[in-house]
């Protein structure tokens, strides 16, 4: 009978030292889970948001088109001068060569949005798998406190048993201390 209820002590002790042991490890693997979502949020936010124009390859871009745009006007001048081209046919040159430099530009911010849109997309499979292991760290959490819970109730059955079979009657020949 003092078998059963040993038994039940230390299997009630072992229990209790798992549970905090996984209690634990559950904590810091949320932790580093939280984190890791919190730096990919952070990343997120600078990125998204910042202003596509004001990126490396923005800026490249626009140097680009710039240098393009001086070398087509001094083009378009040497040519007049060397051709003998009329004001008008010059003019209407160079409103052609300010409509495909505005296009180029108006591509460019294009290329922002789609340089968000593919931001929000990584963003989103970068989340996706942080935000499933947080369901599984809780769901770990959950069964964790169930089987404690179902730990508790078989010890509290075996020491009731042990009672019930008489392990805590005192037994003949057992000294009686007085109560103070």
């Amino acid at each position: 009978m003092i078998g059963a209820l040993v038994t039940a002590g230390l299997g009630t002790a072992a229990n209790i030292w798992g549970q905090y042991q996984a209690n634990k490890a559950a904590g810091k693997a949320e932790a580093y889970n939280k984190q890791r979502m919190n730096d990919v949020g952070s990343w997120f936010n600078k990125e998204y948001y910042k202003n596509y124009l004001d990126t490396d390859a923005a800026r490249s871009g626009l140097s680009r088109l710039n240098t393009q745009f001086k070398d087509a006007s001094k083009s378009l001048a040497n040519q007049a001068v060397a051709g003998g081209s009329t004001p008008e046919a010059v003019i209407a040159q160079s409103g052609q060569n300010q409509k495909s430099y505005a296009d180029a530009v108006t591509g460019l911010v294009g290329a922002g949005d789609q340089r968000k849109d593919q931001l929000n997309y990584q963003y989103q499979g970068m989340m996706q798998p942080l935000q499933a292991n947080q369901a599984n760290i809780l769901a770990g959490k959950v069964n964790q406190w169930n089987q404690f819970g179902q730990n508790v109730s078989s010890a509290s059955g075996n020491i009731l048993n042990a009672w019930a079979n008489g392990a805590f009657d005192k037994k003949p020949g057992t000294p009686v201390i007085p109560k103070p």
